[in-house]
């Protein structure tokens, strides 16, 4: 939530993936479409849902606009800056030029199928019996899983929340929280490496 840009020269984006297209790793679904072309383009939308050449499913459940391509691809190798190619497939979430408040959701689903996919996406569709957003704002991020019970935590900075488990944090941090009868189980880190 809360991506703001005052360039008014480059799109602002958040990536789901990029992927090198190998003879193993060379195939993409989208709603149940099996995807090997080079070039493809599409755009999509919400409800959409794509599972990339590594068996990650993403299902798109707020966002404006969900960029696919599968292309030959140039750039510069990080170290020495020499010039590098490939066939590549990606995705990502375009959020425009200079956005305000832009924001967005996407669930992930490890070992996904063309078949959990479906079914997840029908579930979302139906009344979003996948997840519930409690809080989404610049400070902290709160994400009920209704098929795992579990509620995720994304601080940004220290917080004050009101919450039946978590009160309070000092630091940014992620933390996750999983009710089993009476047992509460509760992970928690923080991002800062300090370095």
């Amino acid at each position: 939530s809360n991506i703001n840009s005052s360039d008014k020269n480059k799109n602002v984006e958040t990536t789901l993936f990029q992927h090198a297209i190998t003879p193993t790793l060379n195939t993409i679904w989208i709603n149940g479409q099996k995807i090997e072309a080079i070039p493809y383009q599409t755009t999509l939308k919400q409800g959409d849902w794509l599972i990339d050449s590594n068996g990650n499913g993403y299902l798109i459940t707020q966002a404006e606009k969900v960029n696919v391509s599968r292309q030959h691809q140039t750039s510069a190798e990080n170290k020495n800056r020499q010039p590098t190619e490939g066939n590549f497939s990606s995705a990502w979430i375009d959020h425009s030029v200079q956005p305000k408040d832009s924001n967005y959701e996407y669930m992930v689903f490890l070992d996904a199928t063309p078949e959990k996919m479906g079914e997840m996406a029908k579930k979302f569709r139906e009344n979003n019996g996948l997840y519930q957003v409690v809080r989404k704002d610049k400070d902290v991020h709160i994400i009920y899983d209704k098929l795992s019970n579990v509620t995720g935590y994304a601080f940004y900075q220290p917080a004050s929340i009101e919450d039946k488990w978590i009160k309070k944090v000092d630091k940014p941090a992620i933390v996750m929280t999983h009710r089993q009868k009476d047992t509460l189980i509760v992970s928690a880190v923080t991002p800062d490496l300090n370095m």
